[in-house]
């Protein structure tokens, strides 16, 4: 992963960071979250499967413990 280029699109906040990554003229959007954890999601990705994706691992985190319902993000 260290010899994927980053370029124009690189955002941090308090929750996360986000940066958008290329190589071989395919694009990666790398998300770390504050705890450190990180997702490498093609850029092409539809927005409906993330979201659908979002709520599975919200709901299997919940069910073993590691999420409360605040810590859920809002949509």
């Amino acid at each position: 992963m260290s010899d994927l280029k980053a370029f124009t699109n690189e955002t941090r906040s308090d929750r996360a960071s986000m940066q958008t990554l290329s190589r071989n003229g395919k694009t990666v959007v790398k998300f770390v979250a504050q705890s450190g954890v990180v997702a490498v999601v093609a850029a092409e990705t539809p927005d409906a499967l993330l979201t659908a994706l979002r709520r599975k691992l919200e709901r299997k985190l919940r069910r073993s413990g590691h999420l409360k319902q605040a810590d859920s993000v809002a949509e």
